[in-house]
Formats: C-alpha cells, structure tokens, sequence
C-alpha cells in the first residue's frame, strides 16, 4: 500500500460523519467524484446506543478505509458533551474496527473550499448542491438566527469533511 501525505495508506473508500444532535449524516465516496452512497440516521429513545449500532453496521457493510470526522472537542467546538462522548465511541469504534480516522476543524474545512469562494456552511453546502447532483434538491436554505437548523445539513457537513479530506491528501480538483 501507498503511503499519502497524511501518512495513511491509501483508502479505498472514505466515509465522512457529522453527528448532529438527533443522529448524524454520513456519506461514503471512492474517490472526490465519485459519491458511494450517503444517508442519515435518526433515534429518539435509547438514541447514544442505537446510533452507535447503526455506525457499527455502516462500517461492517462499506468497510472504509478512512473515517472523516470534524473537530469536536477543542476550543472553537461548541459541541454539547453527550455530542462530544457520541464522537469519543464513535472513534474508538473505529479504531476497534481498524479504521483510519482523520479529523478537521473549521479552518481547514474552510481552506479546501476557497478555491470555490465558500466559507460559511451555507456557501460550502452550495458548493457541494452544484456538483453532487443527487444533493442538489436537498441543500438547506438560508438559516435564519431563530430557525432550527435542517436536518439535511449533516450530510453537507459530512460531504465538506470528505472534501477536506481529499484536498488534504493532494487531489488538487476535489469536486471538479
């Protein structure tokens, strides 16, 4: 196997999770152009240990080589704890599985699509709309202050992850 410059081997497929307060989103590409598959997940009662099976099983049937997360627990995160705890077994699932796992914060979310002249999620989750054509009906409108916040952006903030991910291992064009 080819090491990258992050220093894992090549992935094979690479799946981006973005926990939200009532699940997460998930999508799994095989290279920057091409989108596997994708989803979300959403538990009410009992949801830490179900959503916590429903990874496991995503990960049994895919078998990832890399697992894309976002900064949960430093400084700028303004994850809950229960996120933040749902993260920690999520990695540890991961690793358990022997899956590579990569995590991004914000800035470098936001550096792999400037090429696009996207830095909030709204303009990121556009760039994503335009170019993966079975998000384009789903890209969350505008969010106001006192609005929750749509249920489809976890797949965009999964999307941006595996974006960021591919754009830090070189591939110069990620979505082009």
């Amino acid at each position: 196997m080819t090491k990258t410059a992050l220093g894992f081997a090549a992935p094979g497929l690479v799946l981006g999770v973005h926990i939200n307060t009532f699940g997460f989103g998930w999508v799994l590409f095989e290279t920057p152009q091409k989108l596997v598959g994708w989803g979300m997940v959403r538990e009410r009662a009992g949801r830490d240990v179900k959503l916590t099976d429903s990874f496991k099983r995503l990960i049994d049937r895919y078998e990832p080589g890399v697992l894309v997360f976002e900064t949960f627990e430093d400084g700028e995160s303004l994850r809950r704890p229960r996120i933040q705890a749902l993260y920690r077994t999520f990695l540890a699932e991961a690793k358990t599985l022997k899956v590579q796992a990569c995590v991004f914060d914000r800035d470098a979310i936001r550096h792999a699509f400037t090429k696009f002249g996207a830095q909030t999620r709204g303009e990121i989750a556009r760039v994503i709309a335009d170019r993966i054509e079975s998000f384009g009906h789903r890209q969350p409108g505008a969010r106001e202050v006192w609005n929750t916040l749509d249920p489809h952006q976890c797949l965009f903030d999964a999307a941006a992850l595996v974006v960021t991910y591919f754009a830090a291992m070189g591939e110069l064009d990620p979505l082009d």
